[in-house]
């Protein structure tokens, strides 16, 4: 090694210590998205530093080396042509809003690209930490702060928790004891029960079963324990069906969750099929008849980049349940309740197959990790990665610095060459 070669190695290991500090926040501020400037989320101003510090030091940002990498860029190239083709909608936007969302996608791809050509870099352990306790923090601010000043709905709280608290684990089971990551586990359960989401509380028990199985004896037999215990727990919950030997299970549930989580509560209790009057999940078949409508009217392109609570279609409410009441027009405000909808619908087909491609490849060449089922970090991206392919069909989540730290740390499980620290 020549002594110029030196020197340029030392310059990167400044540059990389020097970020990494910016990288921890970004990830903290990515789950607990608290401060806003100007209505942008902070992380957008961290990662302009951290942008700032590579292009001053001569580094590109990010590199093309994969298949994935060209998908994603074509993903903002469609994204980028439905904003330029946007309808007209039956309410007034301005040419700002549309410009700062493009912005946004433009460096949500970029952010992408940037943690998969640059992670093996950073301190996986360090950012792992940082995300467990934005986690806690979460949690915290939910239960007692949250009613006062909100800054999270019921089911983006559970979906951050879902998607973060796997990464955060990287960190507990290096650093805690048997017993305290028990402890945390407790923890993370129960706050997430207390948002009242159903599919994050199925999610986050999941999860928890399959990360406390990849520890030491004890708690792998403290993942069979949970499962036992939790899983009938969980069928029962989700039962649409009223038998009379499972009704008192239900009833018996309903009664210990009352004061804890009244939204499960209520739906144990309900006698008929959850599935005829439960208004979440009817607003959502409306949304997808609504997205529907549009597809078949804007199949390549779509209606133009945040258009679908703008723009008005005429919509059978009564062909989906006789438990709507409200008017089509305020319907027609809603938003789409699934990020694949809202994508195809805004942005066209070719959009969404773009980013389904990447999905499907980081999906099958990430389960090598779990078929090997080694306790690496890896394992801890491919499970919350998972869970949030899934809420993507239940919630927006293609809209935050989240969803794009997520999906830049799934693109390693695809390249296989070396593993996170």
């Amino acid at each position: 090694m020549t002594l110029k070669d030196a020197k340029t190695i030392s310059q990167q290991d400044v540059l990389f210590t020097s970020t990494q500090k910016y990288m921890n926040w970004f990830a903290f501020f990515s789950v607990f998205p608290l401060i806003k400037i100007g209505g942008i989320s902070i992380t957008f101003f961290i990662f302009i530093i951290i942008a700032y510090k590579f292009l001053k030091r001569k580094k590109k940002l990010f590199r093309v080396t994969q298949w994935t990498d060209i998908f994603l860029i074509l993903f903002l190239l469609f994204v980028s042509i439905a904003a330029i083709l946007t309808e007209e909608s039956y309410r007034d936007r301005s040419v700002f809003s549309i410009i700062k969302l493009m912005t946004q996608y433009v460096y949500w791809v970029v952010l992408a690209l940037f943690i998969k050509t640059w992670i093996y870099n950073f301190n996986f352990y360090k950012l792992s930490r940082a995300i467990f306790y934005a986690s806690v923090v979460s949690i915290l601010y939910y239960a007692f702060l949250n009613p006062f000043y909100p800054i999270f709905y019921p089911n983006s709280f559970a979906y951050a928790i879902v998607t973060a608290m796997p990464l955060g684990y990287y960190y507990v089971m290096k650093r805690f004891s048997i017993p305290m990551i028990l402890l945390i586990s407790v923890a993370f359960v129960l706050g997430v029960m207390y948002s009242g989401s159903r599919t994050g509380t199925a999610l986050t028990i999941f999860e928890l079963m399959l990360l406390l199985s990849l520890g030491n004896k004890q708690l792998k037999k403290a993942s069979m324990l949970t499962g036992i215990f939790t899983l009938p727990v969980i069928i029962v919950m989700f039962l649409s069906v009223d038998q009379s030997h499972i009704r008192y299970i239900k009833l018996g549930l309903a009664d210990m969750l009352e004061d804890y989580s009244p939204k499960i509560s209520h739906t144990l209790r309900m006698e008929e099929n959850i599935l005829n009057r439960d208004k979440s999940l009817l607003i959502r078949k409306l949304m997808i008849q609504k997205g529907e409508k549009i597809f078949e009217e804007h199949p390549f392109f779509g209606i133009g980049l945040g258009n679908f609570m703008y723009y008005y279609t005429s919509l059978d409410i009564a062909s989906v349940s006789h438990w709507l009441h409200q008017s089509e027009k305020n319907y027609n405000r809603r938003s789409s309740q699934n990020s694949y909808l809202m994508i195809l619908a805004e942005d066209g087909i070719f959009a969404l197959l773009s980013l389904l491609t990447v999905f499907l490849i980081i999906l099958w060449k990430g389960f090598y990790y779990v078929k090997s089922f080694r306790n690496n970090a890896e394992i801890y991206i491919y499970i919350p990665f998972v869970a949030l392919l899934f809420y993507g069909i239940i919630l927006v989540t293609v809209q935050g610095a989240l969803f794009w730290l997520l999906m830049g740390l799934s693109l390693t499980l695809t390249q296989r060459k070396r593993h996170l620290s």
